[in-house]
């Protein structure tokens, strides 16, 4: 079990900015009132918002200046170079991936191209005699049903 200083030494901040429940306050109260090093704890602490009251802080004196002014511009020769080697990492990396999706597309199929018609004409000619598709094909092209594509 911690010592009782330890705890109330923790809550003194607390204590004297009147941020702690009713019940906790008095006991704070009640161990200062008996405990001598508490107290002399607890005094020197209040009077820590009249020096921060007081105190001003320091002016950078030119030569502070100086050194801020030379590390700032280092920093911004610097940050381009991050920038030049983000945005040629982030093309390198595009690049990789279209050439990959370029390369594991699948192959199309070949283009189908306009057949040559005379092969076909020469075998229709030649079974055509036997078959009832002279007749046939007399018959619509009478019509005008017919299209050779030869129009």
């Amino acid at each position: 079990m911690k010592h009782p200083c330890e705890t109330i030494r923790k809550q003194l901040a607390d204590y004297l900015e009147q941020n702690l429940e009713p019940t906790a306050a008095q006991a704070v109260e009640a161990h200062l009132e008996a405990c001598e090093a508490c107290r002399a704890e607890c005094h020197r602490l209040a009077r820590v918002p009249e020096l921060l009251q007081h105190w001003a802080p320091p002016v950078p004196t030119e030569a502070i200046w100086r050194g801020v002014q030379v590390r700032l511009r280092q920093k911004r020769l610097f940050m381009p170079r991050k920038v030049y080697a983000l945005i040629g990492s982030a093309a390198a990396v595009l690049a990789l991936v279209a050439f990959w999706q370029w390369w594991s597309r699948p192959t199309p199929p070949p283009a189908l191209t306009q057949m040559d018609m005379e092969p076909f004409y020469r075998a229709h000619l030649d079974w055509a005699p036997h078959t009832e598709a002279v007749n046939l094909h007399l018959s619509l092209s009478s019509r005008g049903e017919v299209n050779d594509g030869a129009r």
